[in-house]
């Protein structure tokens, strides 16, 4: 649901980042990156907690292209390969977690190798089959 969501917020977003710039629509959606980062904080619920989660990623999201697509017009074109590089590496955690977090949580939480074994040879067919 948040990448349709944030797909959806491009549009929109694009269309302020060339109104008003990237460094307005940047410094007004970390203040509005507040909102859902005092839900996560205060939530006493499963539901509360998901919510404040979907509203980060959906905003979030959205704001990652407007950096990208941005960077350019402050920069050098012999620069422009690294500090796209140095934004996109954020994403890097995501990353990350996709190939740790099953290690990790068979190592602290699992005991039976069967439940583990089968849910990484899916990530790992899945990966390969969209090397």
């Amino acid at each position: 649901m948040p990448v349709v969501l944030c797909s959806l917020l491009r549009i929109p977003i694009g269309y302020w980042t060339n109104k008003y710039g990237a460094r307005v629509l940047f410094l007004w959606s970390f203040v509005i990156l507040l909102i859902p980062i005092a839900i996560i904080y205060f939530a006493t619920s499963l539901f509360t907690l998901l919510i404040g989660e979907v509203l980060l990623g959906v905003v979030g999201g959205a704001l990652f292209s407007v950096g990208v697509t941005s960077l350019p017009k402050y920069y050098p074109k012999e620069k422009q390969g690294l500090i796209n590089g140095i934004y996109g590496s954020g994403n890097i955690g995501t990353a990350l977690t996709a190939f740790i977090a099953n290690l990790c949580s068979f190592f602290w939480l699992e005991k039976d190798y069967s439940h583990f074994l089968c849910w990484n040879s899916y990530f790992y067919l899945f990966n390969l089959l969209n090397w």
